[in-house]
């Protein structure tokens, strides 16, 4: 959460911010918001992570995600197997979103979703 301690009438911090923000943790986004106006905002909460940060997060879980997916499946549990395949799908798109698609990462994908390593 950011909250203005001192904000100018036409300030164009938010444009500035959530611009950043598209490529940044939120500390780096405020930092670089902040370097365009007088306006004075803090951060409250947790940071974010940034696009590299968030890239690892992705791929080191969909794995994990899919198969604790299949396991609770297996367990006639479909509402919370679905919850693990929504989260491996949101982490694929991160990765995806950061990076072309490569052939490693659609075998690791098959692989996970099917047992089968190819």
């Amino acid at each position: 959460m950011i909250l203005p301690e001192r904000t100018e009438r036409d300030s164009n911090f938010i444009g500035k911010f959530m611009q950043a923000y598209e490529t940044k943790a939120a500390d780096e986004a405020l930092k670089s918001a902040l370097a365009h106006t007088t306006d004075s905002w803090m951060l409250l909460g947790y940071r974010g992570m940034g696009p590299t940060e968030a890239r690892r997060f992705a791929e080191g879980n969909f794995v994990k995600y899919v198969k604790r997916g299949q396991v609770a499946f297996a367990a006639n549990d479909p509402a919370r197997a679905l919850a693990y395949f929504e989260n491996a799908l949101t982490v694929a798109k991160e990765a995806d979103s950061s990076k072309p698609t490569s052939p490693t990462s659609i075998a690791s994908a098959v692989s996970a979703l099917t047992g089968q390593v190819i």
